[in-house]
């Protein structure tokens, strides 16, 4: 059975490289993710376990993995990488099955408000 959630993503003073949100996906297929930042971003890593105390390991963390993306990253609006500040929307999908978790990650030159929404089906 498919597990269906929808929830927040936010970061008031994202700098170093810093926890966006950790997004439980157990029973779910797909994740898709939203947010906008108020200053460019230097880095934007997606990583995924499998189990509740097992270690991370990197989906995605280079602006090719988005942009030119490979399984399990589905689709992106283009490099989270160095995702712009301001108004702009940015998004990615990504094939969650057989994941516990998903966590995602930011950081910035200076501090950097993130904020968004994410849905799995």
């Amino acid at each position: 059975m498919t597990k269906i959630q929808n929830g927040t993503i936010t970061n008031a003073a994202v700098t170093t490289l810093e926890d966006v949100a950790i997004i439980e996906v157990r029973g779910a297929e797909v994740l898709q993710f939203s947010f906008v930042a108020t200053v460019t971003l230097t880095a934007f890593d997606v990583a995924g376990r499998v189990g509740p105390s097992g270690g991370w390991f990197t989906i995605a963390t280079l602006a090719a993995d988005y942009t030119g993306p490979a399984h399990p990253v589905l689709d992106a609006s283009g490099s989270l990488v160095t995702a712009a500040g301001g108004a702009t929307v940015h998004w990615a999908k990504i094939d969650v099955r057989g994941l516990e978790s998903v966590r995602l990650q930011a950081s910035c030159a200076t501090s950097s408000a993130i904020a968004g929404h994410y849905g799995t089906v």
